[in-house]
């Protein structure tokens, strides 16, 4: 786990795949969690915006929902 928490966010974004904005939120949520570093709450918050419909790109809002 301390291996996956200390993948740089800039290497995830560098993949070919493409996510919607709020899985990478909610991957520096768990990261945050892990390490216990600041700023919990807002990367949560963040990540729980970003399932708004009207910004996702890539996944349909109610996959979205279901993950």
């Amino acid at each position: 786990m301390d291996l996956l928490a200390a993948i740089p966010q800039k290497l995830l974004r560098a993949s070919r795949i493409e996510y919607d904005e709020f899985v990478y939120s909610w991957v520096g949520a768990l990261q945050t969690y892990w390490t216990r570093g600041e700023g919990l709450v807002d990367q949560v918050l963040s990540a729980m915006a970003g399932t708004d419909p009207a910004g996702l790109r890539q996944l349909r809002p109610d996959d979205a929902l279901q993950r």
